[in-house]
């Protein structure tokens, strides 16, 4: 039966025959357009003075979408691009802010699932367990809010991720341990953390991450640092003048640029360059040899099938003039 009138009530009431369910309830009020930002509504992802860092760590554009990810009804997020990008100084940046336990695990092609749970081992002829990182940061989780990041995702085979499933849908499931543990749910404070590289000549054994995994997680594109972070990091982690940052950095923005005029990919990183100027500071080498010892000699020879590559990266070189520095 639906719900009465007040007279249809009255009525059945003077006769006895009004049951609870037929009881008159108030229209529920109209819902308002701000409902759906009630979640996040004063939700503060903003950068502030103190995130920028004496070691040269300045946030990026897309560093509140990290902050949100964290600190809003999200599961998590997934940071790609190309290395060097900033992508794990600022997720463990990210973390400390947000005050959340932050555990780490390293990918391999060989990683299986239990590398991501635990596994059993012999001590003394007892079997112990060992828990592995996603085991660590469920227990720690409960009840304190943490993050498992999880580097190069797209090395591993996506079916050891598959446990992850678990702790991104909401379904709050059970994950069991081999020995019969039942680990914590991963509640509203836990968060899965996806980070690695894209394309290029760089990268290979590169495998395509679980899109239903994906799409349960914020994405973030890191693209290159600009010339001005990538300046002020190599001053902070080398101490050399801003003028010698200046110039390392042009020269990984020609060779970027001559390699991209011939359909090549090339992208000299910041952890390149930074070595490129803590060598030199040494004085053991020339800016030539430092050159060529950080950039060259890692491509290999003929049979690396990067001589397109070199030429062009030679010839940046020599544009830039830095057999005169």
């Amino acid at each position: 039966m639906g719900l009465l009138s007040a007279a249809e009530r009255a009525e059945l009431e003077a006769l006895g025959l009004a049951p609870p369910s037929t009881q008159q309830m108030p229209d529920a009020p109209a819902a308002s357009p701000a409902t759906a930002t009630l979640l996040t509504q004063g939700l503060d992802v903003s950068v502030k003075d103190d995130h920028i860092g004496d070691d040269g760590f300045t946030p990026q554009e897309w560093f509140p979408i990290l902050l949100y990810a964290l600190k809003g009804p999200e599961f998590g997020a997934y940071l790609v691009g190309d290395f060097a990008t900033g992508k794990d100084t600022s997720i463990n940046k990210a973390c400390a802010i947000c005050d959340r336990k932050l555990f780490t695990f390293q990918c391999s092609a060989s990683t299986t699932e239990h590398d991501l749970l635990g596994y059993r081992d012999l001590d003394g002829g007892s079997s112990t367990y060992t828990p592995g990182p996603l085991t660590r940061a469920l227990m720690w989780n409960e009840g304190r809010g943490a993050a498992l990041h999880i580097v190069e995702a797209n090395i591993a085979h996506p079916g050891m991720l598959a446990k992850l499933h678990t702790c991104t849908d909401g379904s709050e499931s059970d994950i069991v341990l081999p020995d019969g543990t039942i680990l914590p749910p991963p509640g509203p404070d836990f968060r899965v953390l996806l980070s690695y590289n894209d394309g290029g000549v760089h990268y290979a054994g590169t495998r395509d991450v679980n899109p239903a995994l994906l799409s349960r997680l914020v994405p973030i594109r890191t693209p290159d640092l600009s010339p001005s972070i990538k300046e002020r990091a190599i001053v902070a982690k080398t101490g050399c003048t801003p003028n010698c940052a200046k110039q390392v950095v042009a020269l990984g923005r020609a060779i970027q640029d001559a390699c991209r005029k011939q359909g090549l990919a090339h992208h000299l990183s910041l952890r390149e360059q930074v070595r490129m100027v803590n060598m030199r500071a040494t004085g053991t080498w020339s800016w030539e040899e430092v050159f060529k010892i950080c950039v060259l000699d890692p491509m290999g020879g003929a049979e690396s099938g990067l001589e397109d590559h070199k030429e062009a990266i030679v010839q940046a070189a020599r544009v830039i003039g830095i057999e005169k520095w």
